[in-house]
């Protein structure tokens, strides 16, 4: 696996803390979120960041106990099942616009806003996007 840059290693934590932060809450409750290097200046932590979430259950009773693991490998994953189209990853043509802009770009260009990151997120985990 080629080494990562410190830009795209930037760019793919901010890809996670949007998603967890403002793009994955309607469907999922996060029971561990590690982003920071727990510093009291709070340093991002651009290798060892993860969360846990734990997805609602199609019937919508609560969340499902056994709780799924978001790090760098799922938004990476994510990544490129859209911006393959991978046929359960296809997204609005704004959303994939956006998203590809982003990634080549490490974020300089495109729009990663909290809906393009729930994108991510669920391809990565899912392999498909399942809510919204």
């Amino acid at each position: 696996m080629p080494k990562l840059s410190p830009e795209r290693k930037e760019f793919l934590h901010g890809v996670f803390t949007t998603a967890l932060e403002g793009g994955i809450g309607y469907w999922s409750q996060a029971s561990k979120y590690r982003w920071s290097q727990g510093d009291e200046a709070q340093t991002e932590d651009l290798d060892g960041f993860i969360a846990v979430v734990h997805p609602l259950n199609d019937d919508e009773s609560g969340y499902v106990k056994k709780g799924l693991t978001v790090n760098r490998a799922v938004i990476q994953r994510g990544l490129r099942l859209i911006g393959d189209r991978a046929e359960k990853c296809t997204v609005r043509d704004d959303i994939y616009r956006n998203i590809v802009a982003a990634d080549r770009s490490n974020g300089e260009q495109g729009d990663m806003d909290a809906e393009c990151a729930d994108c991510i997120v669920q391809a990565g985990l899912f392999g498909e996007i399942i809510y919204g």
